[in-house]
């Protein structure tokens, strides 16, 4: 347990500079740490630093990984493991020590751990200790255990999505006999710590502000409590594993988190990046790479193409020199991606299936998320919560609200709408490539439902809805949770990450993963059953043979695709060891 006592002793480390990804961990001792958190404006920093650092997290790079096990974006780059998580038949997680790019399982369980430790901290000093915590003569104790609960709720609800297990630490919890616990049971904490931040917010009363993220970011008390009603929804829904598990959500409480989610005192939860501070989107800024010969670093994967036109193919055509030609379709939010003839660093020699000629325009910040104040950085958007209450109430069988909820969201008449404009916005990207989003934040596709639609079409509706309008918007993982409890995933794809091999040498558990093709089917990995590519046909849903013609193989036109070798690691990384941002 060593390393869970770590983050408790010494959560002074944590303390905020507005920073997040490069913080350092110094071994202190009680006496020490007591001095560290003496003065309430160490506190207030403390919980600073850990809401800053789990709200990156949610958009950190490693939510790229989790898009390639979910036909989100491929890649046939060996840099940082990303050719392992897109590569078919599906590989088994590697998840121990010797592992090279072990940082891809560690970062999540070290950022979100640390969170609930430094939430600790204040919920003991305020409910245990009996502390008021006051800067500048102000009494910022009920704001403070709030915020605590609130970010410690997001944290465990996140250890649980992404993990099978992990430790449920409180703050009397002892830690010599810790043990870890499954992922529903932190799901329920999770829960449980989000609707107790809701009722201390409440008791603050009016007067209640949230504004522990850097830069230009405050939310009033009805704010608040719909990001935090919303969390409660998103974590509660995404934790099935498989259809059969999302059959036992309780469906009426999420739709009751949803009701009471973001959408009217908030259109979004958004909040502005901080160049000075390093906050932004990681995810989109990796994610939205574009190469010098005009492809994407990491493309967007062909199933997007896929379900804006259902007559596109599942997989990219093997044949050397072969490029498709651009998607058509009646949704115009096909143009939230931009075709390109080229393939950059896709590799053939690495399966030309993988292949894509797409990447997210929508999202691109002309390849530099950090470059800026002031860019909206998505967490989650009043659009989610219409999917969500789509989902809720399709599960609970009432076809004609899910269809109302879907018309209500941008497969419907309603965009969109950020705090903040994207880069794409700001910088003119958009307009440059001659799309107007009429000054909303995306496009409505303008479809009607009547609720007489079969629940395939509601399902793959909302893969399309979750694929398209919330690709790179909806924090990491969203696209993943959504397709494990749909049994969309492909045959092998792991459904969650095993506890880190790190952590397992420290604790004494044996080694254990999840993935691979040669274990679809077993507990912790997708068997593919209705995975995504034979949805359409499984389910009738296939297009109608006159539409095939759309597709002609038009090799003579762009020849064949041009190799390049991967980037060395220094592209991406100074001499400090410090990731840069994209200069």
């Amino acid at each position: 347990m060593r390393k869970i006592t770590l983050f408790t002793l010494l959560v002074a480390t944590l303390v905020a500079l507005g920073g997040c990804r490069d913080l350092t961990v110094e071994n202190l001792n009680e006496p020490d740490r007591e001095r560290a958190l003496a003065e309430d404006g160490d506190l207030v920093s403390l919980l600073q630093g850990a809401t800053t650092n789990t709200i990156y997290e949610l958009n950190n790079l490693w939510g790229v990984h989790m898009g390639g096990l979910s036909d989100q974006m491929t890649s046939t780059n060996r840099y940082l493991s990303f050719w392992s998580f897109t590569d078919e038949p599906r590989e088994r997680l590697n998840n121990r020590t010797t592992f090279a790019d072990a940082v891809i399982f560690n970062a999540p369980w070290s950022t979100f751990n640390g969170t609930v430790s430094s939430a600790n901290e204040i919920i003991r000093a305020i409910e245990v200790d009996g502390r008021t915590i006051e800067v500048d003569g102000e009494d910022l104790t009920q704001r403070m255990l709030a915020s605590a609960y609130f970010i410690r709720g997001v944290a465990r609800g996140y250890v649980g999505l992404i993990y099978d297990q992990g430790y449920l630490v409180d703050v009397d919890t002892d830690l010599a006999s810790l043990q870890p616990v499954p992922y529903t049971d932190l799901i329920a904490a999770a829960v449980e710590d989000l609707n107790t931040a809701i009722a201390a917010a409440d008791a603050a009363g009016a007067s209640f502000l949230w504004d522990l993220l850097p830069g230009d970011n405050s939310y009033n008390l009805a704010e608040f409590k719909e990001i935090a009603h919303s969390f409660a929804a998103k974590i509660l829904i995404n934790q099935a594993r498989t259809n059969a598990e999302a059959a036992g959500l309780p469906w009426a409480q999420i739709l009751q988190h949803a009701n009471s989610g973001i959408g009217t005192a908030l259109p979004s939860f958004s909040p502005a990046s901080s160049a000075a501070a390093g906050f932004t989107s990681n995810y989109a800024d990796w994610s939205t790479y574009v190469l010098g010969d005009g492809a994407g670093y990491l493309p967007t994967d062909i199933k997007v193409a896929h379900l804006l036109d259902p007559s596109y193919p599942v997989e990219y055509p093997t044949q050397d020199g072969v490029v498709l030609d651009p998607a058509v379709s009646d949704d115009p939010r096909l143009a939230y991606f931009n075709y390109t003839p080229n393939f950059g660093f896709l590799n053939a020699a690495r399966r030309r299936a993988l292949f894509s000629n797409y990447w997210n325009l929508r999202m691109s910040a002309n390849n530099n998320w950090f470059r800026s104040d002031g860019y909206g950085v998505p967490v989650i958007t009043g659009s989610e919560m219409q999917y969500i209450k789509a989902e809720a109430h399709l599960w609970q069988g009432d076809k004609a609200a899910a269809a109302q909820a879907l018309n209500n969201s941008p497969h419907g008449s309603v965009p969109t709408q950020l705090e903040h404009p994207l880069p794409s916005v700001t910088e003119g990207i958009l307009a440059n490539a001659g799309i107007d989003f009429g000054g909303a934040d995306g496009l409505a596709a303008g479809f009607t439902l009547t609720g007489a639609e079969s629940d395939a079409e509601f399902i793959r509706i909302l893969h399309k809805e979750y694929s398209v309008e919330l690709d790179l918007m909806g924090s990491i993982g969203i696209q993943w949770f959504f397709m494990r409890r749909h049994d969309l995933l492909q045959p092998g794809t792991a459904l969650h990450y095993a506890i880190p091999g790190e952590e397992l040498e420290i604790s004494g558990i044996p080694y254990y993963t999840f993935g691979g093709a040669d274990y679809a089917g077993e507990p912790g990995t997708a068997s593919g059953d209705n995975n995504w590519k034979t949805f359409d046909a499984r389910n009738g849903l296939s297009p109608a043979s006159k539409h095939a013609a759309r597709h002609q193989l038009n090799s003579a036109t762009y020849g064949p695709a041009r190799i390049e070798t991967v980037p060395p690691r220094s592209s991406f990384y100074g001499p400090d060891g410090r990731m840069k941002g994209r200069q």
